[in-house]
């Protein structure tokens, strides 16, 4: 007998479960979408609490903003991929926000793997450009650029930027969600 051919649900659980459909009418939105309502709808609300303090949804909407136009800026747009050389962090989520706001999707990419792993991730994801931290750049292979979003000068011409919503008028391409129909 093959593992897949065992059965695993009762009758009673079977009938209890119900398959996963979309409602046709609803609207699709992207993360980035969905993020930008919250914000607006809560700007003072707390979006994010860490060790030593916490960000509202304005805050944590001005960063990623700031960061999307650099990726933009970079060619980064739907269809790239873009490596997230980070852990768990504050600026782990300002990175993937940044990345849903440019359009494109994020590969989370540990940096404490062995390097043959990471380059394979990169090659295999397409990944167009990194974001990580000045402490992980020692651990990253040079097969893709890297920005460190914690440098002093990066962070220096970051602040220039505008944090206006990003919108398709901003991005490389039109963006939009992927809707997966079953």
């Amino acid at each position: 007998m093959m593992v897949g051919d065992i059965d695993i649900l009762s009758d009673d659980e079977r009938s209890a479960m119900h398959p996963v459909r979309s409602d046709p009418r609803a609207s699709h939105r992207t993360l980035a979408e969905l993020f930008d309502g919250a914000a607006r709808t809560h700007p003072d609300g707390v979006a994010l609490s860490y060790l030593d303090g916490e960000l509202t949804y304005r805050e944590l909407d001005e960063r990623p903003s700031k960061l999307a136009r650099v990726l933009i800026d970079r060619g980064v747009g739907p269809e790239n991929s873009v490596a997230l050389g980070l852990t768990r962090s504050v600026e782990s989520v300002v990175a993937m926000l940044a990345v849903t706001k440019a359009g494109a999707a994020f590969v989370p990419v540990d940096p404490t793997y062995p390097g043959e792993r990471v380059r394979f991730m990169l090659t295999d994801s397409g990944a167009v450009l990194g974001l990580t931290v000045v402490s992980e750049l020692h651990r990253l292979p040079d097969s893709i650029s890297w920005l460190a979003i914690d440098d002093a000068e990066f962070g220096g011409r970051l602040a220039r930027l505008s944090v206006r919503s990003i919108s398709d008028v901003d991005r490389v391409h039109r963006s939009g969600p992927t809707i997966l129909h079953t």
